[in-house]
């Protein structure tokens, strides 16, 4: 199956910053827990999670080149990686503590079987911690078989498990119209046509490499403290602090199975 994930090789674009950070949120629940990534893709972020502290990452996506770059550019002790399906996994009832599925349910046409197939893999006193893009505010791709709104999304979750804490990560009205108008890939073609024009190739190289440095996803792409600091404008936040001016881009849900008494 075509792979359809983030390879973050420009981690400076806002986009791959808030996938960064959504693993930096999920990080502060998985110490000393046994973890499964649903739709882990390149495995950077289950390599993330395996670093801070988790007993066991299982990283699971249904395509094999995915998987192929993750096992290839990511090794630890403590981090599997498997093909599998989100609505069908090969998995023992309540087997994790911790699930966590960036970007999934939108894939998946399945939604309810698959919210019940998480709750049936995790752990009675697990969290399932999940995000999906608002319907309003993405570029609706082919593979997006079902998008939703924040009330349907939490709704469904709402419905299976024991409680649900809505949270989201917001964008402001300037960084959605640089997501519908592509102004880097714009600069990045002005930049080419100057090279090919002008007789200073290696002056021109050099600021474009500046500009635009090269892509790392050749390389091992490794999480940093220094990248979750940078990147504050994309933190998960509880809902009902949204800004007037602020748009909900990002809904995240931490979900509770059977409550933690």
């Amino acid at each position: 199956m075509e792979f359809h994930g983030i390879i973050p090789d420009k981690p400076r674009h806002y986009i791959t910053r808030q996938h960064i950070t959504r693993y930096a949120f999920a990080s502060t629940y998985v110490t000393g827990k046994k973890v499964l990534d649903i739709a882990c893709g390149a495995g950077y972020g289950s390599s993330y999670l395996a670093g801070c502290g988790a007993r066991m990452v299982v990283g699971v996506d249904v395509s094999e080149s995915a998987l192929a770059y993750a096992c290839s550019h990511y090794t630890r002790d403590n981090l599997n990686f498997l093909q599998g399906d989100a609505v069908r996994l090969p998995f023992e009832d309540d087997e994790f503590d911790v699930i966590v599925s960036f970007e999934t349910i939108e894939h998946i046409a399945q939604s309810q079987e698959y919210v019940k197939e998480m709750k049936r893999v995790l752990s009675p006193q697990g969290i399932f911690i999940c995000s999906t893009p608002h319907v309003k505010y993405t570029r609706h791709p082919v593979y997006h078989v079902k998008e939703f709104s924040p009330e349907e999304f939490f709704s469904l979750l709402e419905d299976t498990f024991y409680r649900v804490e809505r949270y989201a990560q917001f964008i402001t009205m300037v960084t959605r119209i640089r997501d519908i108008i592509p102004i880097t890939e714009y600069y990045g073609r002005l930049v080419a046509r100057l090279k090919r024009s002008l007789p200073f190739k290696s002056r021109l190289r050099t600021f474009r490499d500046r500009m635009f440095p090269p892509s790392s996803c050749q390389h091992i792409y490794e999480i940093t403290s220094g990248d979750i600091e940078a990147f504050t404008r994309e933190r998960v936040t509880l809902l009902e602090e949204k800004g007037f001016f602020d748009i909900v881009r990002i809904m995240v849900a931490v979900c509770e199975k059977e409550g933690n008494q």
